[in-house]
């Protein structure tokens, strides 16, 4: 009885996921171009998400995770060599493969009565060939860079599953910093007509003439209703319980200045090359 109590508490309090019934055959109809978010941890991915996902026409759920699991059946050699041995060739577990995830997005999609659909899972930066392998030429992709030194800081005192353990520290979250901002830069280099790359810091800045430009990239029309992100419901999952606060867009940069001035010149130091790569002026690490 009081678990049924707290149960309706909870929901009253935080509101519940609602789930529309969707036929078959809506599911099964052409689906749109999907688009990711492609980002680092820490790197203002969940605020660009609330900012899709008011849009009316595209929804953007929580983090979906699954696609990682699948992504090793790609990259396993001897894994696609067994569907060869039973007379499916690499075609045939694609269109399978994606027939499984498009019935998940399209059916959220279809449930919050929306057009398109996008994801915003940073995990998905080191499986971004399977993703293209998937979508090809449809798909298309907005990437969001954040100074490293900031991603560093706040990696490090965030719970991040990809860097928990006994080393956890400044250093381990700078290096996956890095590593996965060398992906996505040479992404972004590889695919430009396909992606749209935009700086946190210039997204709380510019927030309005930010995204106009980003929605005229998907060839979306602008719907002010974006700029109310903090009044529309968005479902909740795995994402940074801050941003799900925000009722005003508030700058977070300089926290890495709390370090020992070592610290500070050793990582802008080696980070100097690739953040003048990916528009920052290594100094200030604010955008040109």
């Amino acid at each position: 009885m009081l678990d049924s109590f707290r149960t309706r508490l909870r929901d009253v309090i935080f509101g519940r996921t609602k789930i529309q019934v969707v036929q078959q055959e809506v599911l099964s109809r052409k689906a749109p171009p999907p688009i990711f978010i492609i980002g680092c941890f820490r790197s203002g991915t969940t605020l660009l998400r609330y900012f899709l996902d008011s849009h009316c026409k595209i929804a953007c759920p929580p983090e979906s995770k699954f696609l990682v699991h699948l992504a090793s059946i790609y990259n396993t050699e001897s894994t696609m060599a067994a569907f060869n041995s039973l007379g499916y060739d690499q075609n045939y577990v694609k269109d399978r493969i994606k027939e499984f995830v498009d019935s998940f997005f399209l059916g959220y999609m279809t449930a919050h009565q929306k057009k398109r659909w996008a994801d915003k899972t940073p995990d998905y930066v080191r499986i971004l060939e399977f993703i293209e392998w998937l979508y090809g030429p449809n798909c298309q992709y907005i990437i969001i860079y954040r100074n490293g030194l900031d991603v560093a800081n706040s990696m490090n005192s965030t719970y991040i599953e990809a860097i928990e353990g006994d080393n956890k520290n400044i250093y381990k979250a700078f290096e996956y910093w890095y590593h996965d901002t060398t992906i996505i830069h040479n992404w972004e280099k590889r695919y430009p007509d396909r992606c749209f790359s935009l700086h946190y810091e210039k997204l709380c800045l510019h927030t309005e003439s930010m995204l106009k430009q980003l929605f005229s990239f998907l060839n979306e029309e602008w719907d002010e209703n974006v700029l109310q992100w903090h009044k529309i419901s968005h479902e909740r999952g795995q994402e940074d319980i801050k941003a799900r606060r925000q009722r005003k867009i508030h700058l977070s940069h300089g926290s890495f200045k709390q370090w020992d001035a070592t610290m500070q010149n050793d990582l802008k130091s080696k980070s100097e090359q690739l953040h003048s790569l990916i528009g920052y002026d290594p100094k200030t690490l604010m955008p040109k």
